[in-house]
Parts: structure tokens; C-alpha cells; sequence
């Protein structure tokens, strides 16, 4: 991609997936958190997909979430994973 620039959490992301089966990418929409995810990951899946969240539920592993909301700030969400997940935060970039 002609557009991409390194972002501080590409070096931060591999170390977390060594202490924790379960990294969140947290952050605003369009900040760049799918894009982080896929050319840090080795293998990126979409859970967007119905066979892919099948797969994902048989079979253990490491996983990388990405998503615009915090577990903790919403009450309808009954599991926090609080202890069984690293979170990161993606902020958008500044002129800085």
C-alpha cells in the first residue's frame, strides 16, 4: 500500500502476542486498526464470515481483536476478559 506509514504499535503487537493468546486493537474508526492487524499478523481471518467464526470456535489458538468499542464501557457486554487479554489503543495519526 502506497499510503502506509509505520505505526508504534507494529513493534509493540508481536511482544503482546508472546505474554497473551488473546491482543485487542482498540480504536477509532478508520485509525488503521485492520490494516495494523493484517501485515503484523502472519495469518489474518475476518470474523465476518460465518465458516471463519465456526473455525474459530473449534479450534484454540491466538487471536488478535480489533474493534471501536471497549469492553469495560458497555453494560450489555457480560465478559470483560479482564486478565485473559492485552489491550492496545491505535490513535489516529497527528501532524506531529
Amino acid at each position: 500500500m502506497p499510503h502506509l506509514r509505520k505505526r508504534y504499535l507494529s513493534e509493540i503487537l508481536p511482544n503482546s502476542t508472546k505474554f497473551s493468546s488473546i491482543v485487542g486493537v482498540l480504536g477509532h474508526r478508520q485509525v488503521g486498526k485492520t490494516t495494523l492487524t493484517e501485515t503484523t499478523a502472519k495469518r489474518y481471518i475476518t470474523l465476518d464470515l460465518k465458516e471463519n467464526r465456526e473455525f474459530a470456535q473449534k479450534k484454540p489458538g491466538q487471536f488478535i481483536l480489533t474493534g471501536s468499542v471497549r469492553f469495560s464501557s458497555k453494560k450489555a457486554i457480560r465478559e470483560s476478559l479482564t486478565g485473559r487479554i492485552i489491550y492496545h489503543e491505535l490513535i489516529p495519526f497527528t501532524v506531529s
